[in-house]
């Protein structure tokens, strides 16, 4: 994954951490353990991209059905069959409903 893609993931998160963290009916659900502020909780950790994976964006990601979960990027390359099944089944949804 490129640098700027890992920026955009985290300005993404900070995002929506900001406009919907505690908004009922929001477009996107933000778990109580998955805001921006959870995630600077990692710094200077060893495993800080598999922790923002496992949570906060796989949190995000079974939260809401509308983020398109096999486009959405992690920060490894790590390989969860949960989450890509996850990501799947949201994706075939999503799909349906714009037809």
């Amino acid at each position: 994954m490129h640098q700027k893609d890992c920026i955009f993931v985290l300005l993404f998160i900070k995002y929506i951490s900001d406009k919907y963290t505690g908004v009922p009916f929001a477009p996107i659900t933000v778990p109580p353990d998955a805001r921006f502020a959870d995630m600077v909780a990692f710094k200077g950790k060893s495993d800080i991209g598999d922790q923002i994976n496992k949570k906060i964006i796989e949190p995000l990601v079974n939260a809401t059905s509308s983020i398109p979960g096999p486009t959405f990027p992690t920060l490894t390359t790590r390989s969860n069959s949960a989450m890509a099944r996850k990501r799947s089944s949201a994706s075939s949804t999503l799909k349906r409903s714009r037809k």
